[in-house]
């Protein structure tokens, strides 16, 4: 009589480790690459079990078991440089946004609080952002708590809420029980605090500076760019601009911004992660 196999839960798997950090006790605070002089450490990237086995079963229209062990860490580490690249980047933006004198004062952005968002208004947003997680974390708790099917749930509560492919892709991407736990933190917030307003207005405003402080820095050094900036301004239809296209400006900035990941100071201090700066510098 053959002998049956049992195919471990996705809970078994991680509760009996067939799903360590890289096959070792990986610390969080071990600092995995340096920016500019600037720490990332390994919390900053860390890929939870819970979200490498949901990749997982998403790829491969499965749970994992213990045949897998290889094929996770793989996916585990894939996951966590591209979470690296991405870390490493906006440690760059930061710097240069830094250097470019745009980042907002914090009067800067009461002042634009003030005036797109009275306090009322900021006060009926927050709320309406409560109802919404409300609803959304009963759904995420009888899916992954009680054991409900995720197209019961969304029939019962989320049908009005939102569309059927908005809802499939939170539960194949966000539905974890970390994503349970920061909601029920965000209720304890007060509406005014669900709704922040400072970090909106911090990143509008950075928005709107961006663009033309990187106009500035690439027309200091190229002529022909300085002139197009100038008939952009005094002579739309000049046959210059229509001869560069209309995505030509989004270009330059796009390679100004990868000019800058190419001079950063990149030092990997986890051997692992040693190909990361030359993703960080490419095009894609």
């Amino acid at each position: 009589m053959p002998v049956l196999i049992p195919t471990l839960s996705v809970a078994s798997f991680i509760a009996l480790g067939f799903l360590s950090h890289h096959g070792l006790c990986q610390q969080t605070d071990a600092v995995v690459a340096r920016v500019n002089n600037q720490d990332i450490v390994y919390s900053n990237i860390r890929v939870t079990s819970e979200r490498v086995n949901r990749t997982f079963a998403k790829t491969y229209g499965r749970q994992p078991t213990r045949d897998d062990y290889q094929e996770l860490q793989s996916l585990r580490f894939q996951m966590e440089s591209d979470r690296l690249v991405h870390t490493i980047r906006q440690s760059i933006r930061e710097t240069e946004l830094a250097r470019l004198r745009i980042l907002p004062t914090d009067a800067d952005i009461a002042e634009r609080c003030a005036r797109d968002y009275p306090r009322d208004e900021r006060r009926a947003r927050g709320e309406a952002m409560r109802r919404a997680i409300s609803v959304i974390l009963q759904a995420y708790e009888r899916v992954l708590e009680d054991g409900d099917a995720p197209e019961k749930v969304y029939e019962e509560l989320l049908k009005d809420q939102m569309s059927r492919e908005e809802w499939i892709q939170r539960v194949e991407h966000d539905m974890t029980k970390k994503s349970i736990r920061n909601m029920r933190g965000a209720l304890d917030r007060t509406p005014e605090e669900l709704f922040n307003c400072k970090a909106l207005m911090q990143q509008l405003i950075v928005m709107e500076r961006e663009g033309p402080a990187i106009d500035k820095e690439i027309a200091r050094l190229d002529a022909e760019y300085a002139d197009y900036l100038r008939l952009a301004s005094e002579d739309p239809r000049s046959p210059m601009l229509r001869d560069k296209g209309p995505m030509y400006r989004q270009a330059r900035r796009y390679q100004w911004w990868l000019e800058q990941y190419k001079r950063a100071d990149i030092k990997m201090l986890d051997p692992r992660f040693a190909q990361v700066p030359d993703k960080v510098r490419s095009a894609r």
